[in-house]
């Protein structure tokens, strides 16, 4: 339900999406046996799963044993090789021997978490080398090292976790089974409540994932699913804790782990190079993947010498402009956090502008159902939510690509470097536009409600808008 606000919040800032998507084709490694890891383990892609799951898991959402079973004879499904239903009700939290989309995630992770704690020896949060090697073999042997042990020790449905279904009981005031967008908004108007007391308190709060933060550096751990050695590896300056340059070091260095990655996807014959049939099925795939359409954008604007590949000093380039974007975006960011227009931005003003985003992200939140829920029947079915994903890839692929060409000014269908000056400065131009817009205050900045009518009105533009009416 989140997707619409993650997604569209990235587009327009649109810094970050060019950044990744401009430097995105980088050096091709080794041809490769079967990857178990990549999807699943390193990176972890949850909307993939996540539609993975809902294709196998029916009308109910909800994954049982003969499903699971029936996913185990097909290719590209929920039921990777190593996993086993036995290990898998670990995360049955209500106890009802079927596994919804949560509990699929949880145990998702958990995975990932073992694996990495098992083979990830330089502990830098990625799998390379020998370690992905040595993780991939022990995959294909369905073993995932610790997971048996910790259903051994108890380590199932735990205490205190809310059984998500009565929490949602509790906002269904019409009794009918599911939530109106007036109840959604309940709940999640109940949420942030909830969150803010726990914030006060000094603790982290599970709010609506169900997953506890302790603390500045805890949380970034959680959310990033590393352990504290990978932190310090970036906090250079030993204070505990990851300021800006040290966060944007961390960034570079996964985003260029990601993109070494997604160039082996698609170099089927492992020469380091895509071309040929491959650079046709790379063409094919980035109409509705962003990876892929972020591999063709840097091929296309970095690769000088027409080889399908970067070199070192192809790379170099394609890395020196991810960094203007990037550092332009870090401006756009803090303007939009100078509450007070003084040209600095204080911890304090931070605070609050998280607060208000997080309070315009719940808003959005609770209003998902118009954007997904085409029949009208109150419910998000998994066709319908496929469907509003799709659109909002290839909405945001479109717009992208339609952007950066409105700065190629000699037509030849790449950006040279003084067309990708004018990028910035045109992105710049079309934010400061968007602000305008919707700066129903004039005061330089957005509150949260202006910042979601500056997102709707970006969502029009990639065409994702309401297909019902808001419930009054």
């Amino acid at each position: 339900m989140k997707r619409m606000l993650i997604l569209t919040v990235t587009t327009v800032l649109l810094a970050g999406t060019f950044a990744s998507a401009q430097t995105a084709a980088g050096p091709a490694g080794a041809a490769a046996a079967k990857d178990f890891c990549a999807g699943l383990i390193d990176p972890y892609d949850p909307t993939a799963q996540r539609n993975l799951f809902l294709k196998s898991a029916g009308v109910d959402n909800e994954l049982t044993a003969d499903e699971f079973s029936a996913a185990r004879a097909k290719d590209d499904t929920v039921a990777a090789r190593f996993d086993k239903w036995e290990l898998m009700l670990q995360f049955d939290k209500n106890d009802n021997k079927m596994l919804d989309w949560f509990e699929m995630d949880a145990y998702r992770r958990e995975v990932r978490k073992l694996i990495l704690e098992a083979f990830d020896a330089n502990h830098d949060g990625h799998l390379t080398g020998a370690e992905r090697e040595a993780a991939n073999r022990s995959l294909a042997a369905g073993k995932v090292p610790g997971l048996e042990r910790r259903r051994d020790e108890g380590g199932g449905s735990g205490k205190g976790i809310a059984d998500r279904r009565e929490e949602i009981k509790k906002y269904d005031k019409d009794g009918d089974g599911k939530l109106s967008d007036t109840e959604r908004r309940a709940m999640a108007e109940a949420y942030r409540i909830q969150r803010e007391e726990e914030l006060k308190a000094g603790k982290g709060g599970a709010g609506p994932g169900g997953q506890g933060r302790e603390g500045e550096n805890k949380g970034e751990n959680a959310r990033s699913g590393r352990g504290g050695e990978f932190i310090q590896k970036y906090d250079k300056d030993g204070d505990g804790k990851l300021n800006d340059d040290e966060r944007r070091a961390m960034v570079e260095d996964i985003q260029k782990k990601r993109r070494e990655e997604t160039f082996r996807r698609f170099d089927k014959n492992g020469d380091g190079k895509i071309t040929g049939d491959e650079r046709a099925a790379l063409d094919e795939q980035a109409k509705t993947n962003m990876e892929a359409a972020g591999v063709r954008w840097g091929l296309r604007d970095f690769d000088t010498d027409g080889d399908g590949a970067l070199n070192e000093e192809e790379q170099a380039a394609a890395d020196k402009f991810g960094r203007k974007f990037a550092d332009m975006g870090q401006q756009l960011r803090d303007r939009m956090m100078d509450l007070n227009g003084d040209g600095q931005v204080t911890e304090e003003e931070k605070a609050e502008a998280n607060k208000q985003f997080r309070d315009a992200g719940l808003k959005m939140l609770a209003k998902t159902g118009q954007y997904m829920d085409a029949d009208g029947d109150g419910q998000v079915s998994p066709e319908e939510r496929r469907d509003f994903d799709l659109r909002v890839r290839t909405g945001m692929i479109r717009y992208l690509d339609e952007f950066g060409m409105r700065f190629d000014a000699d037509k030849n269908g790449r950006l040279s470097p003084a067309e990708r000056e004018k990028l910035i400065e045109g992105v710049k131009a079309n934010f400061g536009e968007r602000i305008a817009k919707a700066d129903a205050d004039g005061d330089g900045r957005l509150s949260g409600d202006e910042f979601i009518k500056l997102m709707e009105g970006f969502g029009k533009d990639i065409g994702i808008v309401p297909v019902r009416k808001e419930e009054k």
